[in-house]
């Protein structure tokens, strides 16, 4: 029984995510677990590293807020990836979410924030009377790379 479907959602996909029941068993990421060990894992999960997931996620919250708020910095996109980055470390090492595979998630944060896609918003930023990510006018290149990175 397939739980979730793929459904493509922009450039996400829910596939990583779906669950497939046999049995006593389920698949989930493309690996074959008991029943009950998300459960299992998920009230061992060590406070200090459930503390720091929180934390980091609040400063990502935080970036986010700046994010809306000020016009374009470097130092604001450098600080979301780095952010990003280092929520994705932590809780890949973490059960129950190190079931998944999250590899291209690097590679999506590469696509939207890397050192050169940083350059190329400098420079799309720059070329706005206000550079703010609330002023890029829709229908543009730019405007769906805002809806995807936001």
């Amino acid at each position: 029984m397939n739980l979730i479907e793929t459904k493509p959602v922009g450039d996400a996909n829910f596939y990583k995510f779906s669950v497939d029941f046999t049995g006593d068993d389920f698949i989930l990421g493309g690996k074959t677990l008991p029943l009950g060990i998300i459960t299992h894992d998920i009230l061992n999960i060590p406070a200090d590293k459930l503390l720091y997931v929180f934390k980091t996620g609040d400063k990502l919250n935080d970036l986010y807020n700046r994010l809306n708020a000020e016009n374009y910095s470097n130092e604001l996109f450098t600080s979301i990836r780095k952010t990003v980055e280092k929520i994705l470390d932590i809780i890949g090492k973490i059960k129950p979410f190190s079931y998944f595979n999250i590899s291209e998630e690097y590679e999506h944060i590469d696509l939207l924030l890397g050192d050169d896609k940083i350059k190329e918003w400098q420079r799309s930023f720059s070329s706005l009377p206000i550079p703010n990510i609330n002023f890029v006018p829709e229908g543009t290149a730019m405007h769906d790379h805002i809806i995807v990175l936001t």
